[in-house]
């Protein structure tokens, strides 16, 4: 039963991770897909357009004014695809990521969603590698026990290298409860989320000139 318990988790973490991949991977698709291209073109177009807004993003461009940026690119390049093909059209705007960056005179702002999702995921496999570290506890106080023949009950704790604390408490020889605390659990998901939400941006300010599509 303990080991099934890390089992199902896992699974959960595995079908959590693979609904977000496919509701983002959707969206994606529906939000950066420029109107009336079809077949290779399609593609092609919707990584430009992904690229461009991935970058106005990174540059700290506000979520409304990305949202802009991009539909009046996708209705830019609709007319120039339907006038001159992709390739002129592609060729007079140059790379996406250039394109971006003309986009400034903004204050960065830190990604919040970015580091909340990091954040979560962070902890649940925390939580996922405790759950190991009981199983694997239990497991040797369990065969310990079975090799010495004892009939062992009480209670105890200590602590390993990594601050990993450890708690039993013994009923008899293969009964046993093993809890698992340690400050990784907190210190890790909030390290996590400063670096993925680029939460320094807060303090940060950015100045340069700004130009329209």
């Amino acid at each position: 039963m303990t080991m099934l318990m890390p089992l199902a988790f896992l699974l959960a973490l595995v079908l959590t991770g693979a609904v977000v991949a496919f509701v983002v991977a959707f969206v994606a698709q529906m939000r950066f897909s420029v109107p009336g291209a079809k077949g290779a073109d399609a593609g092609e177009l919707r990584t430009y357009v992904h690229t461009f807004s991935r970058t106005l993003s990174t540059l700290g461009v506000s979520r409304s004014a990305r949202r802009r940026h991009v539909d009046e690119l996708k209705a830019n390049l609709a007319e120039s695809v339907a006038a001159d093909g992709i390739r002129a059209a592609l060729a007079g705007l140059g790379p996406a990521g250039a394109l971006a960056t003309g986009y400034a005179d903004y204050r960065p702002r830190p990604a919040w969603i970015v580091g909340i999702a990091a954040t979560v995921l962070t902890w649940l496999v925390t939580i996922f590698v405790h759950f190991q570290y009981a199983n694997a506890y239990a497991s040797g106080w369990i065969d310990g026990v079975g090799l010495t023949g004892g009939n062992v009950s009480g209670n105890g704790a200590h602590r390993n290298a990594l601050a990993v604390s450890f708690e039993w408490i013994a009923r008899s020889g293969t009964d046993v409860d093993v809890n698992v605390s340690s400050p990784w659990v907190w210190i890790l998901p909030l390290a996590v989320f400063f670096i993925a939400s680029r939460s320094w941006r807060v303090v940060t300010v950015r100045n340069a000139a700004s130009v329209s599509v």
